[in-house]
């Protein structure tokens, strides 16, 4: 895979995280066999399925360990080699707090980078009540079930988890029918959020919104079906579908709004 991408790319963090995907993309073709990356956040993942073309000899996957997971590791293999989701390096971890303690993600997320763990070597924490299912690398799961015996102020019970798939819900989706004036990126908002055009505004405005993970400031930015857009205090939308036109020339979009 040619690294002349990587010239658009400004954020230098950015540009070694995709640097490394290009490697390991790279090396799976040049070794034919399969490559694993470290968990990728929801931004690399989108530049790496809508921005990066890879070469006909090798499929590429991704997988956080159940469906839905927004930090996920891919994987680059051989185009005749099958890869299943129980193939990638990845383990569950559930950690049990006392009921007369509730914990946050980033409690545990702070005791886990207090063990010295970086980012990348976890995937999603999914809090369930008194119990979180931490998703890592599966050489990381020892460590961890050794040494994170306390988050918070609590201790906490470990175990191993092999369906994790079942247990971590899907996110919660309303699906938002609705008509505009154009698809512009104040005007979906509004529709979505069910706020004035000035509201939505401001929130752009604001530097509050992110449209596929990149901040946008421009109200007249024009949207497009699968854009994802990122609202601090709101969530997030996807515009799944956009229809035709109303008798009144109004443009019927379809919005999944993540609760």
């Amino acid at each position: 895979m040619d690294k002349k991408i990587l010239s658009i790319i400004e954020d230098e963090q950015k540009r070694l995280v995709i640097s490394k995907i290009i490697d390991c993309v790279n090396l799976a073709s040049k070794h034919c066999e399969a490559k694993f990356t470290h968990f990728l956040d929801p931004a690399t993942l989108y530049f790496a399925e809508q921005k990066l073309v890879f070469d006909a000899d090798v499929n590429v996957s991704f997988w956080g360990g159940y469906e839905g997971a927004e930090r996920q590791i891919m994987c680059v293999s051989p185009e005749w080699e099958t890869i299943s989701n129980e193939d990638f390096p990845l383990t569950c971890i559930k950690a049990t707090s006392s009921d007369f303690v509730s914990l946050t993600h980033r409690d545990y997320l702070g005791a886990l980078m207090g063990l010295g763990i970086e980012r990348e070597q976890t995937g999603d924490i999914v809090i369930d009540g008194t119990n979180a299912y931490i998703f890592c690398k599966k050489e990381m799961a020892d460590y961890i079930m050794h040494n994170l015996d306390k988050v918070g102020r609590g201790g906490v019970k470990m175990s191993i988890i092999k369906d994790a798939d079942v247990l971590c819900a899907k996110r919660e989706e309303k699906l938002i029918k609705m008509s505009v004036a154009s698809l512009r990126l104040d005007s979906v908002l509004s529709g979505a959020l069910n706020l004035s055009r000035t509201a939505s505004a401001d929130l752009i405005k604001s530097c509050k919104v992110k449209v596929n993970f990149d901040e946008c400031v421009n109200l007249s930015k024009i949207l497009s079906c699968g854009d994802l857009i990122s609202v601090r205090g709101f969530g997030r939308l996807k515009v799944s579908e956009v229809g035709g036109e109303t008798r009144k020339g109004r443009i019927v979009v379809f919005v999944k709004r993540y609760l």
